[in-house]
């Protein structure tokens, strides 16, 4: 338990998180109307589970899937995608 403790800390220190930077990923063509009701299940889940996205993130969140639009709703996720 203690070696995979300190691996994990050296580890840590080798990659240093604050340098870690988002990709920019490619958006897939995607029929919007699924898209909308997943990720309005995923907020839910969230919600429920005590971990909501909030603030304007989830504003912004919401309105795209209430427009049904796959390309925003992919853009406004994807700083949440590990």
């Amino acid at each position: 338990m203690v070696a995979r403790l300190l691996s994990i800390l050296c580890l840590c220190a080798v990659f240093p998180f604050d340098e870690a930077r988002p990709q920019d990923l490619d958006v897939a063509p995607v029929e919007g109307q699924p898209l909308a009701a997943n990720v309005m299940r995923a907020l839910r889940a969230l919600d429920n589970l005590g971990a909501p996205i909030a603030g304007l993130d989830r504003t912004e969140i919401v309105s795209a899937a209430r427009e049904r639009d796959g390309a925003s709703l992919q853009a406004l996720l994807d700083p949440y995608v590990l």
